[in-house]
């Protein structure tokens, strides 16, 4: 029997990479602005919806801004009251369904829309493929940098640091482990970290410390 919360983070990874996904498509120049202006108003609930800015040369992004909170904002709202109309189901083990299908009419349809889009001109797309790829190379990078300082830290505190391993628990300033922390926590520091970063801050620091060499220069 699942978890009473697992439908509430099933739900919430819908309403996140839903919009992401083709936020990402339109950075990547594979979705224009009008391509998901009529899915974000659907997931809005307001197809009338308007906004000055939409009539302006206002990027995509910007466009975009003025309608995902709106939308987030009604899935979310849309999530609660299905949950709580199946409260009792939920809480017995008999609930079957999908929070984001049993809610709205206009966040199931916009939903469906969403990942019907995304799976047919987006993740086809080898820029979408290749923004991917980059983002397991960044993350995999800034990962093993930063786990690495942080188990330095803990073994030998500050003084036996390497050089590279100095300057990424400087990176982390006030939010860096203590050397007398387990490594649980030390490692949850550095995951809540990195979780913070931009992409395009992420993307830069894992370049630079691609670049750091890996003792004190002599």
């Amino acid at each position: 029997m699942p978890a009473p919360l697992t439908y509430l983070m099933e739900a919430a990874d819908d309403i996140c990479y839903a919009i992401l996904d083709l936020e990402d498509a339109i950075e990547l120049n594979i979705l224009g602005f009008d391509d998901i202006k009529p899915i974000l108003l659907q997931l809005c609930g307001d197809l009338e919806y308007d906004d000055a800015i939409f009539a302006t040369q206002a990027s995509a992004r910007r466009k975009i801004s003025a309608l995902r909170g709106k939308a987030m904002e009604n899935m979310v709202e849309s999530t609660v009251k299905a949950y709580m109309e199946n409260l009792p189901l939920i809480m017995n083990g008999e609930y079957r369904g999908e929070l984001l299908s049993d809610g709205s009419t206009d966040v199931r349809d916009g939903l469906q829309k969403a990942k019907a889009m995304a799976r047919n001109r987006v993740f086809p797309d080898n820029r979408k493929a290749e923004l991917e790829v980059g983002a397991y190379s960044t993350l995999g990078t800034l990962l093993d940098a930063f786990c690495a300082a942080a188990y330095e830290l803990h073994c030998g505190g500050h003084e036996n640091l390497s050089y590279r391993s100095q300057k990424i628990i400087s990176l982390m300033g006030i939010h860096s482990p203590q050397p007398e922390w387990d490594l649980y926590p030390s490692y949850m520091r550095v995951l809540d970290f990195i979780g913070g970063m931009t992409d395009n801050y992420a993307a830069y620091l894992a370049r630079q410390i691609g670049g750091m060499v890996n003792s004190r220069p002599g």
